[in-house]
């Protein structure tokens, strides 16, 4: 009886340690499920403050509450007292909202989206999307915000920060408004106040918005061990310079350019072109050389590429010369669609899995990208190219056509990469499923369409018809069934060349070291939490590094570029291991990168702890009853012979 009793403390004990084990492991919401402790809706909100200025300059601060609630469907409400806001301010807050939920890691269409203007003025123009995508972060998040920290400027889909009208008026404003901090883009008449924060990106934007890191500091020595680490690439990346400087140098002996002088004297009013053409496509070669001894292998090859599609402009346009229109067209299309079924069919022979690493997810988005490129420069090249052409128009066809055939060779030379994905038997690769990759490409679509609505009051509505955005959205949209990472590829391609359009204007971002370095930094910082945490080494982030440091009039669009990418992978990562709305378990507690916790790092180690517990205790007591019942078969045996 007395050993019944024990056992029985013992078991007692066991099932309420299995509780808290339960208790510790399944209460515990994810980050995205910061909202989902109850079935009943749950809002959060805080008030910010934007910056604006008034008709006669002075600058004002106008409080804002904004509020995010679950469950929702994405529903974007604005209110306002007796002023106005206009519909540019309104795009550009649903805009944000989407760049929040991409940041945060969320669906956008979970939530809803609240914001209240506490003020007697008319509200319009863009220069609050900053702040309220800070603020809807920061609400998704569930991080903590100091009232002392203003914000103001615009944002580019690549994250970077762009400049605002009348910004020393509103840091100003907000000084004396008793705010002790104003983050801003860079400014050069204020980079020496102590209240101003200069920012280049939505990264440090939001970490200093919200006192959190959310990337490893960055440091010289760990951007060295990256470049180290993807040195297995650079063989590569040679193999693609050797093939273009090949290819330009067969050019170069071939009977079109041979006889350039017999032939250049019937293009008048391109002659000039003509040269500047050949005479850059050449010295680009003689770059390409250089950086291959400085082994430099990706620069190298880009500079080959360069002078590859320059000299073969000059190629096409000697071959026109020699044949008809017909025959020149039948050509150039031949080459083309024979490069194209060889690029087309080693990207398909490569899509043929459940789930991808984040190296290969690169790898691939970046070899569609380039076949995309191809596509829509071929395109370009079949519409200008006419019968009755005159001589601008025809070097202006043919130069399209030469970079279309040109990227052809990119596009097999970026897919090749799959084959270094090799990893020792002690690497830890982390993949994403191709449902997860489908379900990133529709966020960043909608992301995409709310973009364009925002971009319309900057340039216009005619911003559709920029590039090949209204075909390439509609090919993102027809594409995410069949094959996602082509939806993704098309997707981000749009955001990039908007992304370049916006920081084409001169006052979007200041372009200096200050603003390049910080992209830098921050690629540096994303790119080695991949590596140690997804075990995953991302080629448009190092070569987009290596080419800061040779290229530097095309380091900026380089690296915000890389920057676009890495932001994107970051949603997969949170789509991939985030448990919407679900309770968490102990392997996702163990993986998830930020979830919302108070003492997460206490809590963690509390569960595993339970675990061990538990598991003594199970062990201990599952002994003890085979104890027992051994003893009392004995003792029965025993009677049962006394009376026997």
């Amino acid at each position: 009886m007395i050993g019944y009793k024990r056992n029985s403390i013992y078991r007692e004990i066991a099932y309420m340690v299995l509780f808290l084990l339960i208790f510790a492991t399944t209460s515990i919401p994810v980050a995205s499920s910061y909202y989902c402790r109850g079935s009943a809706r749950v809002s959060h909100g805080i008030n910010i403050a934007t910056l604006a200025v008034t008709k006669n300059g002075e600058g004002v601060v106008i409080p804002v509450y904004i509020e995010v609630s679950w469950p929702g469907k994405g529903d974007v409400d604005i209110v306002y007292n007796t002023g106005n806001v206009s519909a540019d301010t309104i795009a550009s807050i649903k805009y944000a909202t989407y760049m929040a939920s991409r940041l945060a890691g969320v669906r956008h269409n979970d939530y809803d989206y609240k914001v209240v203007f506490n003020t007697t003025y008319s509200i319009s123009g863009l220069s609050a999307t900053l702040d309220f995508a800070l603020g809807f972060t920061l609400l998704l998040e569930g991080n903590k915000w100091s009232n002392k920290v203003a914000a103001t400027g615009l944002l580019a889909p690549n994250g970077v920060v762009g400049n605002i009208s009348g910004l020393q008026a509103k840091f100003k404003a907000a000084i004396e408004s008793g705010y002790k901090y104003v983050i801003a883009p860079y400014h050069p008449a204020l980079i020496n106040n102590e209240n101003y924060i200069p920012v280049t990106t939505f990264i440090d934007s939001y970490e200093y918005f919200s006192n959190t890191t959310l990337y490893p500091v960055y440091s010289r020595f760990i951007e060295e061990y990256l470049l180290r680490e993807s040195q297995k690439y650079f063989q590569k990346y040679y193999d693609a310079w050797k093939e273009l400087y090949s290819l330009s140098k067969a050019l170069l002996n071939s009977d079109p350019i041979v006889d350039m002088e017999k032939w250049i004297h019937k293009y008048n009013r391109i002659r000039e072109n003509i040269r500047k053409y050949f005479e850059t496509g050449l010295k680009a070669l003689n770059e390409s050389v250089q950086y291959i001894n400085e082994e430099k292998y990706y620069t190298a090859a880009s500079r080959a590429f360069y002078g590859y599609w320059n000299i073969l402009t000059v190629y096409l346009l000697g071959l026109y010369t020699v044949n008809d229109y017909e025959s020149t067209k039948s050509i150039i299309e031949q080459w083309y669609n024979g490069n194209m079924s060889v690029s087309s069919s080693i990207i398909k022979s490569l899509i043929n899995k459940s789930s991808y690493s984040l190296t290969e997810i690169d790898v691939l988005v970046n070899s569609y990208e380039r076949l995309i490129d191809s596509e829509y420069y071929m395109s370009r090249f079949n519409k200008l190219f006419k019968p009755a052409i005159n001589e601008t128009q025809l070097f202006e066809a043919l130069t399209y056509a030469a970079v279309a055939l040109a990227r052809q060779y990119t596009v097999r030379q970026w897919a090749k990469l799959i084959e270094v994905e090799k990893y020792s038997s002690n690497t830890i690769v982390k993949t994403i499923s191709v449902n997860t990759i489908a379900e990133v490409a529709n966020e960043e679509i909608e992301l995409t369409k709310s973009l364009l609505t925002y971009l319309e009051y900057l340039f216009g509505a005619d911003i559709r018809e920029y590039g090949n955005i209204y075909d390439s959205l509609r090919e993102s949209i027809e594409s995410v069934k069949e094959n996602p990472l082509k939806a993704l590829a098309y997707v981000i391609h749009i955001q990039r060349d908007l992304s370049s359009l916006l920081m084409s204007i001169p006052l979007f971002t200041y372009y200096n070291d200050f603003v390049v370095e910080n992209i830098r930094k921050d690629i540096v910082r994303v790119m080695y939490w991949y590596q140690t945490y997804y075990g995953s080494i991302l080629p448009s982030g190092f070569t987009a590094l290596e080419f800061m440091m040779t290229s530097i009039n095309q380091s900026l669009w380089s690296t915000s570029t890389a920057l676009l990418h890495l932001e994107i992978y970051s949603r997969i990562i949170s789509f991939e291991e985030k448990s919407f709305c679900k309770p968490a378990t102990i392997e996702n507690m163990l993986s998830i990168k930020n979830f919302m916790i108070p003492h997460k790092n206490f809590l963690m180690i509390f569960s595993i702890v339970l675990i061990a517990i538990s598991a003594f205790l199970f062990g201990f007591l599952l002994g003890k009853e085979y104890r027992v019942y051994s003893v009392g078969k004995d003792e029965l045996k025993q009677k049962f012979n006394y009376f026997k």
